[in-house]
């Protein structure tokens, strides 16, 4: 595989994993007890006004926009584009392919344009 065919394979991964922990929340409204909530009575205080389908929609479209926001903003900081960490740039290195070389904040939203889970 060359590089970019890693970047995809790699910004998939991190997709799915968003995709999948925003179908969870939607989805704790139906049974708060997962055993990794910190406090299963806090969720159940709003749970039930997710009670209608339309809401649930609404509610996974905004926690998955949110969880994307945040793996962006980590992708930012990796990047050095924050300005928080002046001194710090990671580079994500593939040990065949090589390196990412930036710019994983640009990359990962173009991913999710292209895969249409952004419009």
């Amino acid at each position: 595989m060359d590089i970019q065919d890693v970047k995809r394979v790699f910004y998939e991964a991190v997709a799915d994993r968003v995709d999948q922990w925003t179908s969870l929340a939607a989805n704790l409204r139906l049974n708060a007890n997962t055993g990794w909530l910190e406090d299963p009575a806090r969720f159940g205080k709003i749970a039930h006004f997710l009670g209608d389908e339309k809401l649930k929609s609404e509610f996974e479209v905004y926690i998955g926009e949110i969880l994307n926001m945040a793996v962006h903003s980590i992708f930012v900081i990796i990047d050095n584009g924050s300005g928080d960490t002046p001194d710090l740039q990671l580079n994500l290195v593939e040990k065949s392919a090589g390196s990412f070389n930036g710019n994983l904040h640009e990359e990962y939203i173009e991913h999710l344009f292209a895969t249409r889970r952004m419009k």
